[in-house]
């Protein structure tokens, strides 16, 4: 991806799904199935975060490629942000996650998470041509799972969480950005630090958190 180079931060998580998805996916997963690696690249604008696992190798391929540009979304057909190649444009689908106007699932809704009533800036149902300033990130994802008789039903249910995640990720990232709008970037590399303590205690000592596909 263009813009993603040597001086890029890099990140490997490891993330265990046991807890996190389907009964008759856990069911019919060997050992060690459910065990995702994530490695990302970030230089803003632009990022590139990719999925693997060791047991499918190369059936698996999941990438989520970001360009984050000043200005609201333009999601006419033509637009090609990605510079995709023309048979990859033609099948491509346009899906805007819109922060205030589209449903949460009733198990993901927070009040603190809702840009509608946040204290620090509330956005109204018409934010996307009152607010201002505004930043669009342009996603584009995408995946390759091969497993006959599967391949459909595993696809489908990772589009749509991939985009039920976003959804919560960017409502929470907007209602929380009054406590880290300011600082440096030594102070947000701290944070990250104590995130990841945090969350490496909470997977060893506690109940798994988080979203649960379905």
């Amino acid at each position: 991806s263009s813009g993603i180079n040597a001086e890029s931060q890099y990140t490997h998580k490891i993330i265990h799904l046991e807890s996190k998805v389907p009964a008759f996916i856990r069911k019919l997963a060997p050992s060690g199935y459910l065990t995702v690696h994530e490695q990302s690249w970030n230089a803003h604008p632009y990022s590139l975060t990719s999925f693997r696992n060791d047991f499918m190798k190369d059936n698996f391929n999941m990438r989520i490629t970001t360009i984050n540009k000043p200005g609201r979304a333009n999601t006419d057909p033509n637009e090609n942000v990605h510079n995709l190649s023309l048979p990859k444009l033609a099948k491509r689908v346009i899906d805007k996650i819109d922060i205030v106007n589209d449903k949460v699932d009733s198990r993901d809704y927070n009040q603190k998470f809702d840009p509608s009533v946040y204290d620090h800036g509330r956005l109204s149902r018409d934010w996307e041509v009152s607010a201002d300033p505004v930043m669009t990130s342009y996603k584009l994802f995408e995946i390759e799972f091969k497993w006959t008789g599967l391949q459909n039903v595993i696809e489908s249910t990772l589009i749509k969480s991939v985009r039920r995640v976003l959804l919560n990720f960017f409502r929470q990232l907007y209602c929380t950005h009054h406590l880290w709008k300011d600082l440096d970037l030594g102070e947000i590399r701290k944070k990250e630090s104590q995130v990841k303590d945090a969350l490496n205690q909470l997977r060893t000592c506690e109940r798994a958190r988080g979203t649960v596909v379905s």
